[in-house]
């Protein structure tokens, strides 16, 4: 069966999203041998080597948050929340990027989404664009990890712990939503249609902490959390990946694709597999969701 007919049937099966109003936006990734592995980065390398600490925390890094609105331009947002974050760590300033131009300049007009790699590959020419100077910061390159596996939960740990925060992409918890009156800690495992991408910013063994981009009333000034095992739930195949970026330019660097994505599709759970949800998992999202 085509990749992009199972994923469909796949994310048919799921409840929809009770997004409040805000886009998300996210898209899949598809193989291309292009794409660097996160793991082979040598400052991830040098954490490893040294041993991943049990916790990391960059919340202290964040002193603002984006707003996409409506928008499904996650993607944009959320990969300027982690360029805002990594400026803060190495120059001790916010600086607030426009993400929107991001958005707009990669095909984005509201209801659809924008790649991935075209968004990073915007930052690494022309750069992203500084709102306040008009001064555009570029990146060197970026690359890749893959949740699904345990050793890929470990390639994000170990960036987080080098202050080298990460997008997430991921079908969201049932609760996401619901974030608007919590503190951001999602801790339903219902698995949602709803695909979106966010900046993670700390973990411990059993969270990440996460940047969202649906502005400073969702979690704790847009900050909450979701469970590791959340994003290696079966439905997650296929749809769940990592990466970051540097500015030290990194020859030689492992393909994601020939390595660390030999399982990504692999066994990737058929429409009859998956659980169809009860009746009151269908409720969830009952309001329409942004798309």
């Amino acid at each position: 069966m085509d990749l992009d007919v199972l994923r469909a049937k796949n994310l048919a099966k799921l409840p929809p999203l009770d997004s409040r109003g805000f886009g998300t936006g996210s898209l899949t990734l598809n193989p291309d041998s292009r794409l660097r592995a996160m793991e082979s980065l040598r400052v991830i390398r040098r954490v490893k080597a040294m041993g991943i600490p049990n916790q990391a925390d960059l919340t202290t890094y964040v002193k603002g948050n984006y707003n996409q609105g409506d928008e499904n331009s996650c993607v944009a947002y959320s990969v300027a929340g982690m360029q805002s974050t990594y400026e803060e760590i190495e120059h001790n300033r916010w600086i607030t990027f426009d993400a929107e131009e991001s958005y707009v300049a990669n095909g984005g007009y509201g209801p659809n989404g924008i790649s991935a790699v075209d968004a990073l590959d915007w930052e690494e020419s022309p750069g992203m664009r500084d709102i306040s100077t008009g001064q555009r910061y570029k990146i060197a390159t970026y690359a890749f990890a893959n949740p699904m596996t345990d050793a890929g939960i470990q390639t994000i740990k170990a960036a987080i712990a080098a202050k080298r925060p990460c997008v997430l992409a991921l079908l969201l918890p049932a609760d996401f939503g619901d974030q608007f009156e919590g503190d951001g800690t999602c801790k339903s495992d219902v698995v949602t249609s709803g695909y979106h991408q966010i900046c993670v910013v700390g973990y411990d063994q059993v969270r990440f902490k996460l940047l969202n981009s649906w502005g400073n009333n969702w979690g704790i000034k847009g900050i909450g959390s979701i469970k590791w095992s959340f994003v290696q739930k079966a439905e997650q195949r296929g749809w769940v990946y990592a990466y970051t970026t540097t500015d030290v330019t990194e020859p030689g660097s492992t393909p994601f694709f020939a390595e660390q994505m030999t399982e990504f599709f692999e066994n990737m759970p058929t429409p009859q597999e998956l659980p169809l949800p009860s009746k009151r998992k269908r409720m969830l999202g009952k309001r329409k969701s942004s798309k």
